[in-house]
């Protein structure tokens, strides 16, 4: 009679252990989120600072300030179509060797380098267009 209790008073206590976990991990996920939603709302919003600051200098013909300005904005908006570009899956249910997840963990950087690259470089030319366009 007792192991019948003990075996039962273990599997609750087994049960609210997991139970204890599972909400942990669940608040934990859950600030995550959180987080990550201020950190994108952040971004947005010096994102659009940086473009209505550029947007005035281009319209009140001050090239100085409109460069400036530009180079501030357009690295706002690669930083921001960087980060919430949809990321390349490192897939955690094979199997991999230390070396062959070592070559997908390089080949996942260099795609992020020349996505960064790639931003950059399309912003760039989108800023000497704005100021070759814009009125003196």
């Amino acid at each position: 009679m007792w192991v019948a209790v003990l075996v039962l008073a273990i599997a609750v206590a087994m049960l609210v252990f997991v139970l204890w976990v599972n909400r942990r991990d669940y608040r934990e996920i859950e600030t995550l989120v959180q987080a990550n939603g201020q950190e994108e709302k952040a971004l947005l919003a010096r994102l659009e600072q940086a473009r209505a600051d550029y947007e005035r200098a281009l319209q009140s013909g001050d090239g100085t300030a409109a460069l400036r300005l530009g180079k501030a904005y357009y690295a706002s908006k690669t930083d921001y179509e960087y980060w919430f570009a949809p990321p390349i899956p490192l897939p955690d249910d094979q199997k991999l060797d230390p070396a062959e997840r070592e070559q997908r963990e390089r080949e996942i950087a260099q795609d992020n380098a020349a996505l960064r690259r790639r931003l950059e470089e399309r912003n760039e030319r989108l800023l000497e267009a704005d100021l070759k366009g814009m009125s003196p």
